[in-house]
């Protein structure tokens, strides 16, 4: 569902080597996120750790579901390096947080 692949259709997949993470800067797409991080009492950056942990990839201009509670809050992949592909398997990620909210 996530792909929008119907069954049975066909699909090619390759192998790529991606560097290491060493930097990414995210933007939420709603308000609703900030409102979920204060009410959770944690800091932003070990919930960023925890839900990007999930991914053995990411990749620039891409939205990623971010876990808060029980809600799922949308977070666009803004800039990584680097490059625009990365793999973030064994990696202490800096994260860099773009505190700018995406109403559209």
């Amino acid at each position: 569902e996530e792909l929008s692949i119907k069954d049975r259709a066909r699909v090619r997949v390759r192998s790529v080597a991606l560097s290491l993470i060493t930097f990414v800067k995210v933007q939420p797409h709603s308000m609703e996120f900030y409102e979920a991080v204060r009410d959770s009492g944690q800091e932003v950056g070990p919930l960023l750790t925890q839900s990007l942990a999930r991914f053995s990839a990411l990749t620039e201009d891409t939205c990623v579901p971010v876990e808060i509670g029980e809600q799922k809050h949308k977070m666009q992949i803004v800039e990584l390096r680097p490059e625009a592909a990365v793999r973030i398997i064994d990696t202490d990620v800096q994260h860099h947080f773009q505190f700018e909210v995406d109403f559209e």
